[in-house]
């Protein structure tokens, strides 16, 4: 019951600060939302909302930069900076209540578009927005793949004692885990949502790496709690064998 009350809160507050916009709103970290995340797409418009006074940092890929001249529809309005070959971007607005648009291309051969907004102040301001992609979670290796894939071919040594509360349309279909790796598997065609992790005692949540092989999400880790965040879809995954252990202390 705690922990669905905790997740209940999360959703709440997720539902209550996310509006539904055409443009792709960055997702803030519950550790600390001035710091957010969002997912690639060079069909979508991510909107950016800044504060007069503070920098914001658009951070992409590792290895990652800029190839052209950024593009603003009001250049005058605004600082956009970024150092030679840096994954770094730093977009101050010069005025407050100053919207524009940004685009640019990088090396990655991606383009981005960017709604630019600048609040006169804000309790919260954005100081760091970093993009997740899907392609970076791809095993590179086959054999590797198969070999975690494979470690879940006993079930005498897998737990899938799981279970999920929040927005059914990107709660997995599948969850468990061998002591040593998580699997998720998603609805085929659906998005994957941002995976993150929850500390049971401080409540922090922080990102996991995982990758993806033949439509299975394989997370390096095992937790007792997860967040999935997609939009303004929000749901908590509970592994039930690690929060007893962790209640029992264990």
């Amino acid at each position: 019951m705690f922990m669905i009350l905790k997740c209940f809160i999360v959703l709440l507050i997720t539902s209550y600060t996310l509006s539904s916009v055409a443009n792709q709103t960055p997702r803030g970290l519950m550790t600390d939302s001035r710091i957010k995340i969002v997912s690639y797409d060079e069909d979508e418009v991510v909107q950016v909302r800044t504060t007069f006074g503070y920098a914001t940092t658009i951070e992409l890929q590792k290895g990652e930069y800029i190839t052209d001249k950024p593009g603003t529809g009001k250049a005058e309005g605004w600082y956009v900076v970024s150092e030679n070959f840096s994954n770094l971007i730093s977009i101050k607005p010069k005025k407050a209540n100053n919207t524009t648009n940004l685009n640019f291309s990088t090396n990655k051969g991606r383009s981005y578009t960017f709604l630019l907004s600048a609040e006169e102040e804000s309790k919260h301001p954005t100081f760091r927005i970093r993009f997740e992609y899907e392609d970076s979670h791809h095993l590179s290796s086959p054999q590797k793949a198969y070999q975690l894939i494979s470690h879940f071919d006993n079930p005498t040594e897998v737990n899938a004692n799981y279970s999920f509360w929040g927005d059914k349309t990107i709660a997995p279909i599948v969850a468990k885990d061998n002591g040593n790796f998580t699997l998720l598997r998603f609805k085929p065609g659906a998005p994957i949502p941002a995976i993150l992790a929850v500390d049971l005692k401080t409540r922090r949540e922080s990102l996991v790496n995982y990758r993806l092989q033949s439509g299975y999400v394989v997370v390096e880790g095992v937790y007792p709690q997860y967040t999935f965040r997609l939009g303004e879809h929000v749901t908590c995954l509970f592994n039930e064998t690690a929060i007893k252990e962790w209640k029992n202390g264990i």
